[in-house]
């Protein structure tokens, strides 16, 4: 006679679910001596929207977490792919995988100081269960952070004088699982300055604007040259009662480049020669 069969662990992972424990956390940052958010604050998370989607099934659990960043999932064998989004400031509740890689982030303008700016975030990744587990999920700042330094040349200072500064052309959001920015693009208000040298750290959404391929100088990176939707800054000055104009446009390199990217630190430097001109 067949002896029956003795049920091991396996069996009941498949039948019931095994515990896999869940904790999102921010990707490190660089600190940046300057006005801006501190390294912490950058890594605040108030809440998280988590998604767990069976990649064979399509069966989701969904989880709402509130000043916590670890849960446990009960899931069953196979394979998942676990989603994630920070700071959006509500229960989002349960969607299907198509849903959840449509989902936004809308980043409003902010000034510079603004301390109490929640960055939102995001982050996925896939696992395979087979048993009682931890997983981490990182999570991508959906913003990238820009440095912009302004230093007079000795020989114009006190004839010099920077009014204001402008982001430019920045998207109303982005979709938290891709490249691509959503909304409508529009400018920031204007930061007043009133002085000769200005300092400070924004936080705008990421925005792939391309690459202009013929610019081979920085002095060619104008707004003459931008693609049409670049983020970039319009720094407006005086100089010796004249009005002067600035435009500066960070991307991964100092030329061609005017793509914005999630999750980096750029540093522009303008520095205002002896001979101001628009740029």
């Amino acid at each position: 006679r067949d002896q029956p069969r003795s049920r091991g662990l396996g069996d009941v992972y498949k039948r019931q679910g095994c515990t896999v424990t869940v904790t999102c956390v921010p990707e490190a940052q660089t600190a940046v001596l300057t006005r801006g958010l501190t390294p912490e604050e950058e890594s605040r998370i108030a809440d998280v929207n988590l998604w767990a989607v069976h990649t064979l099934t399509g069966i989701v659990e969904h989880r709402y977490l509130h000043g916590a960043e670890t849960v446990p999932l009960t899931l069953t064998q196979g394979r998942w792919r676990l989603y994630a989004v920070a700071n959006h400031g509500s229960d989002l509740g349960t969607l299907d995988a198509e849903a959840v890689e449509a989902l936004r982030a809308d980043i409003p303008p902010h000034a510079p100081d603004d301390t109490d700016f929640l960055l939102p975030m995001a982050g996925r990744t896939e696992t395979d269960v087979s048993g009682p587990a931890s997983v981490t999920l990182t999570l991508e700042r959906l913003a990238a952070r820009v440095r912009l330094d302004i230093e007079t040349a000795p020989e114009i200072a006190g004839r010099l004088n920077i009014l204001e500064v402008q982001p430019l052309s920045v998207p109303s959001g982005v979709v938290c699982f891709s490249g691509d920015a959503v909304g409508e693009f529009g400018d920031w208000p204007p930061q007043e300055c009133g002085t000769s040298a200005f300092s400070a750290v924004y936080y705008l959404p990421e925005n792939l604007a391309g690459e202009i391929p013929h610019i081979a100088s920085p002095e060619e990176r104008t707004h003459l040259n931008a693609p049409e939707d670049a983020t970039g800054f319009r720094i407006s000055t005086l100089y010796e009662g004249k009005p002067v104009y600035y435009h500066v446009y960070p991307g991964d390199n100092g030329t061609s480049d005017f793509n914005l990217r999630r999750n980096r630190t750029y540093v522009c430097l303008l520095y205002t020669s002896p001979s101001p001109r628009d740029r």
